[in-house]
């Protein structure tokens, strides 16, 4: 059961809290479904942005314009709520 939720991770960019939340990433340029290399330079950063105690990637989001994390701002990507995607974004 895990492996597939990890690997579900992997195939859409999402964990199961931004699906709970209705989150998505998306390439910040083209707004495409992010790649598996997108993907994976957000969540390598994860560790950064949670020490210490989240503080920097509340620094981060509070001081870009996009409000992103480091992970985020390293692959390119941009996180938004489901609801504001168009029909054709929520395809993926």
């Amino acid at each position: 059961m895990a492996g597939g939720n990890r690997r579900r991770r992997t195939i859409d960019g999402r964990n199961h809290r931004q699906r709970y939340c209705r989150l998505k990433p998306l390439h910040a340029e083209n707004r495409n479904k992010p790649t598996f290399f997108q993907s994976l330079k957000r969540h390598v950063l994860d560790p950064v942005d949670m020490f210490p105690f989240g503080l920097i990637a509340i620094i981060t989001i509070k001081n870009t314009d996009k409000h992103q994390r480091l992970g985020d701002l390293w692959a390119k990507t941009i996180v938004v709520k489901n609801d504001t995607l168009s029909i054709q974004d929520s395809k993926f």
